[in-house]
């Protein structure tokens, strides 16, 4: 696989044959790291249940969030450009991610990760940076894409769980002529 740093892996096809163009960097230092992360706190079991509105469920509020959600502290390394982006694989009700206490940005689970700029959202190597996952019970009633089903139906009481944490940041490269 390649890194984020490596040249394009391009070719282009001219007059009937495969060319592969040659590249020079132009910016930008490429990084597809991993994250340090620890688990600060295990999540409980919510009611699973936050109410209604015309038939829709209701989202559930932060003080279910600060009750039951597993908190997972986030190591944001230094020296990171204005495009590096931070994605979580992760399953659950709803993750939250959190920068020195507030909310920057939140996503119910369809089996898809939480993507955030860390430029966009504040969060640099000084920042306390936080995701909180609430438990999705088994008798959700919400439909979830079928590997996600599959994935809750699997899970023992629940499912509040954080994969994986990476940082990824573009080189920019032009091709020579």
């Amino acid at each position: 696989m390649r890194g984020s740093g490596d040249a394009p892996d391009v070719r282009e096809y001219v007059d009937g044959a495969w060319l592969t163009p040659r590249w020079e960097h132009a910016d930008g230092t490429g990084v597809a790291a991993s994250v340090s992360v620890r688990r600060v706190r295990a999540s409980t079991a919510p009611s699973g249940d936050y109410g209604s509105r015309d038939g829709r469920q209701a989202a559930p509020d932060d003080a279910v969030l600060d009750a039951h959600a597993a908190v997972y502290r986030l190591d944001i390394p230094a020296g990171l450009g204005d495009d590096a982006v931070l994605r979580v694989r992760w399953a659950g009700d709803v993750a939250q991610l959190r920068v020195d206490g507030a909310t920057a940005t939140d996503r119910f689970w369809d089996g898809s990760e939480l993507v955030a700029n860390l430029h966009d959202i504040g969060a640099g190597p000084d920042a306390r940076v936080e995701v909180r996952i609430l438990p999705l019970c088994h008798d959700t009633g919400v439909h979830l894409p079928v590997d996600a089903a599959a994935r809750l139906a699997a899970s023992a009481d629940g499912l509040s769980e954080l994969d994986d944490a990476r940082i990824d940041q573009r080189a920019l490269w032009r091709e020579i002529r």
